[in-house]
C-alpha cells in the first residue's frame, strides 16, 4: 500500500480557516477561492457542510418550550371568584352572564371548540 504523504492537504480543516478569515462570503465563494489556491476542487456543499458544523458549535443548547398552559395569558384566565358550580346554582342569569364574559375573553370560535372539546 502507498503512504500519504505527511504534506497531505486537509480539506476539512483548510475550510474552517477560510471560514474563519472570509465568514461574510457564500460558500460558492469560499469554494472557488480555495479551488484557486490549493488546486483542488473544493464543493460549495463540503463549504456549506462546514458551515453549518460550526455555527451549531457556537449556538447555545435550547431550552425546552414551556408547556401550553404556561404559555397562556393573564387575560385568557377566568378574572370570577366564583366556580361554575356556583354560577350554576346562582341562577340562569349567572350563567348568562359568565357566558358572555368568556365570550369576550375568549371570542366565539375558541368557546365553541371548548364547549365541543367537553
Amino acid at each position: 500500500m502507498a503512504s500519504k504523504k505527511a504534506t497531505a492537504l486537509n480539506k476539512s480543516q483548510a475550510i474552517r480557516q477560510a471560514l474563519s478569515q472570509h465568514s461574510n462570503k457564500a460558500p460558492g465563494e469560499i469554494a472557488r477561492l480555495l479551488t484557486e489556491q490549493h488546486g483542488v476542487p473544493f464543493s460549495p456543499r463540503k463549504v456549506s457542510s462546514i458551515k453549518s458544523q460550526l455555527n451549531k458549535q457556537k449556538r447555545p443548547a435550547r431550552k425546552p418550550a414551556a408547556p401550553v398552559a404556561a404559555r397562556r395569558t393573564a387575560a385568557a384566565r377566568p378574572t370570577s371568584s366564583r366556580s361554575p358550580v356556583q354560577a350554576a346554582t346562582g341562577g340562569v342569569a349567572a350563567v348568562v352572564t359568565n357566558l358572555q364574559s368568556y365570550i369576550k375573553r375568549l371570542g366565539k370560535a375558541d368557546l365553541h371548540r371548548l364547549i365541543d372539546t367537553l
